[in-house]
């Protein structure tokens, strides 16, 4: 789906976001939790600060109510999962709050903020954004999109 570039990086993170959500529901184990520990601490951790940040007060109020209450609810399933203390339904049901979370984002949010007059002040931090994840490691084709993206812009 073709995004507005100031939602673009967003919409990427999303997509490691999803990964995680799936393996979480479809194998709910110590593997699973571990790679959600990576991604939380390398993506969506900030990624969560941003769209807080720079998402939130673009938004109509009841959508940025909704914002941060589904991202206090998943940080404290993050929280107890990082403390092994997640049962095995707990973390299915982690994979599917995360999983609808985004899909809540993508299909109601980003498409509201798109047609905000304002949506093109947040582009500079969503591009900071950007750069921060480039070089992580987790999803090796992030650099190349990045890339690619700012030779569009040029």
């Amino acid at each position: 789906m073709k995004r507005h570039k100031a939602l673009e990086p967003f919409s990427r993170d999303h997509y490691g976001g999803l990964v995680v959500a799936r393996h979480l529901k479809e194998k709910p184990g110590p593997e699973s939790i571990a790679e959600l520990m990576q991604v939380w601490i390398e993506e969506m951790e900030d990624h969560f600060r941003e769209e807080e940040l720079t998402l939130g007060p673009l938004a109509p109020p009841d959508m940025t109510a909704r914002l941060y209450r589904d991202h206090e609810d998943i940080r404290a399933l993050v929280a107890t999962a990082a403390a092994h203390r997640l049962s095995e339904s707990d973390t299915v049901k982690l994979g599917h709050r995360i999983h609808d979370h985004i899909r809540w984002e993508e299909r109601e949010l980003f498409p509201m903020l798109e047609n905000d007059e304002r949506i093109d002040e947040i582009e500079p931090a969503a591009d900071a954004m950007e750069l921060r994840r480039q070089d992580s490691g987790l999803y090796p084709r992030r650099a190349e999109l990045v890339q690619r993206r700012k030779q569009s812009n040029n």
